[in-house]
């Protein structure tokens, strides 16, 4: 696909996952509890088990990659806006990035409204999204 494609694609696709996706979750209903690592939380709903969150960073050259897990049932719920957005609260990280494939709008509508800004759209279909820190100010 080229740019222009690509653009329509994900302009049409947000319109019609923006009708779809309803947040239902409070803020108040989703706790993240650290686990055993470093940058890696349980996702909690309404005191149930609904996931985990995981931002890893490989090695120095890289950036920080998150990685967020929802169970079947715990999907569409707006879960995973909240949990994209308080993992890279909670990180020590000023600068996030998400590889999320083009097809997988829910994903892709919850990391934006986490905050996710497109950055790059690559020939595979993946979509990497950028999350900044307030702090950080090369913005």
């Amino acid at each position: 696909m080229d740019k222009k494609k690509d653009e329509g694609y994900l302009e049409q696709n947000n319109q019609e996952s923006s009708a779809v996706l309803k947040s239902k979750a409070r803020e108040s209903e989703v706790s993240l509890v650290p686990g055993k690592k470093e940058n890696y939380w349980h996702i909690y709903y309404i005191d149930n088990r609904a996931g985990h969150v995981v931002i890893e960073k490989k090695s120095k050259e890289t950036f920080p990659l998150i990685t967020v897990m929802l169970n079947k049932k715990n999907q569409g719920k707006g879960i995973g806006t909240i949990a994209f957005r308080r993992a890279c609260e909670l990180s020590t990280y000023q600068i996030i990035y998400a590889n999320i494939s083009k097809k997988n709008i829910a994903s892709l509508v919850a990391a934006e409204r986490a905050g996710f800004k497109i950055v790059k759209i690559s020939r595979s279909g993946q979509l990497v999204l950028r999350w900044r820190g307030k702090s950080d100010k090369n913005g």
